[in-house]
């Protein structure tokens, strides 16, 4: 049960983001954009970002952190410098960017980070 409830909870963010990633899809084969990228292509200047290995972009607008160790319940990210901070997809918190957070996961989500202007 608790496996088909994770299944359509991630369909159902794959329709609620539907619009964007039809829009950064465009934008790849009609720029040659890229829509999965690692943290240097958007933050050239920023040292800390350059050291992250797993985190990555998602268009222009998402970070991505993947959890890549099991039975952990929290994880630590870094939000690359945004002046207008970070806000983590899940819970609607506003992070400064330039800093480590630690952030709680679970089954249902990995950290994710929307990108503020």
């Amino acid at each position: 049960d608790e496996t088909y409830r994770i299944y359509v909870d991630n369909i159902n963010l794959r329709y609620h983001l539907k619009p964007y990633i039809t829009e950064q899809a465009r934008r790849v084969s009609e720029e040659g954009y890229t829509l999965m990228r690692p943290l240097v292509f958007d933050f050239p200047d920023d040292e800390e970002a350059l050291k992250q290995s797993t985190e990555y972009m998602f268009g222009p607008d998402y970070l991505v952190c993947p959890v890549t160790a099991p039975g952990v319940q929290t994880w630590d990210v870094y939000l690359p410098v945004n002046e207008a901070g970070w806000k983590d997809f899940w819970s609607d918190e506003v992070y400064t960017g330039g800093q480590h957070v630690s952030v709680s996961v679970n089954l249902d989500a990995i950290p994710v980070f929307i990108r503020q202007k």
